[in-house]
């Protein structure tokens, strides 16, 4: 059987069957998209779902305000401010930001904070230095300033130094570390192990030869013959005599480099850390410039 449609009174169609005359009650298809505000209750006398399309298109969300469409809700014309404090885009945005937060902060990556490590106190602008602790600890800062002045700083030390010496002039921020042995019967301490920070990622040398890089709570081996780069730029790699070296260098020209190194006992790890064109502090820049130093830990 075939059939036509024809047009209704409200501008939609219906199926006009031949033989029965009127289209059937109740059979007309829906109306196309309204050119006009559709109504709720009256107006035009035609009831519609909340869910009807408003002007302009768009998807109207029931509970919503006729005029309003999700569309409107996520995309706000420009200089109009969306309904509540931010709409549906910037509360997706927002949450998925929280997210991304949460899971690099648990896993201490891709920091954007420039000085990571935390630096503290002053720096000293340096031509070219080398710093280094090393056997029962001999600590030596020597090289020159960035206005052609010398400097050199030789003391022995048997604590450990949670700053040894940092700088804040590579991305992430570049600190070392030492802890050392409990003294023994004389009251000798060597450097249990050393650690290079750079961002959020530390790089770790022990007197048992053991090398590592720990990223947040994950901690990972570095084996001989092995390079590795950080998320803050900084190159860790580790030669055939177990040595490990941190690198790192800026836009600048700036380098910084620390060696780690088990000294030739085996009781401990030396450190020489050497830095051209860069900014310099830490316990050991504090003893240099005759400031007590602030993060002297003792044995651990």
């Amino acid at each position: 059987m075939s059939f036509s449609t024809q047009s209704t009174a409200n501008g939609g169609f219906a199926p006009n069957f031949p033989g029965l005359g009127t289209p059937i009650a109740g059979t007309e298809l829906p109306t196309p998209w309204p050119t006009t505000q559709p109504t709720f209750g009256g107006g035009d006398s035609i009831a519609r779902s909340p869910y009807a399309p408003p002007v302009g298109g768009g998807f109207a969300v029931g509970g919503t305000d006729p005029g309003t469409s999700l569309f409107a809700n996520l995309f706000p014309a420009q200089g109009t401010q969306p309904q509540g404090q931010q709409g549906a885009l910037g509360a997706l945005v927002a949450l998925f930001t929280s997210m991304l937060s949460s899971i690099a902060s648990a896993l201490g990556l891709g920091s954007t904070q420039p000085n990571a490590v935390g630096t503290q106190g002053p720096q000293l602008a340096v031509q070219d230095a080398t710093v280094s602790s090393l056997g029962d600890p001999h600590l030596s800062a020597t090289g020159t300033a960035a206005d052609g002045t010398a400097m050199s700083t030789k003391y022995d030390s048997m604590t450990g130094h949670r700053d040894l010496v940092d700088s804040d002039s590579f991305t992430g921020g570049y600190r070392v570390s030492t802890r050392t042995t409990v003294p023994d019967a004389n009251g000798i301490a060597w450097n249990k192990d050393a650690s290079v920070t750079s961002g959020n990622q530390t790089v770790s040398l022990d007197n048992a030869g053991n090398a590592t890089i720990r990223t947040g709570n994950v901690t990972q081996s570095l084996e001989s013959g092995q390079t590795v780069s950080l998320l803050s730029g900084a190159t860790v790699s580790r030669g055939d005599d177990g040595a490990v070296t941190v690198h790192q260098a800026n836009d600048g020209g700036g380098t910084i480099e620390t060696k780690l190194l088990r000294t030739g006992d085996n009781r401990g790890v030396d450190v020489v850390t050497t830095a051209h064109n860069a900014d310099l502090g830490g316990d050991i820049m504090d003893h240099a410039a005759g400031r007590p130093e602030r993060h002297a830990t003792g044995a651990r």
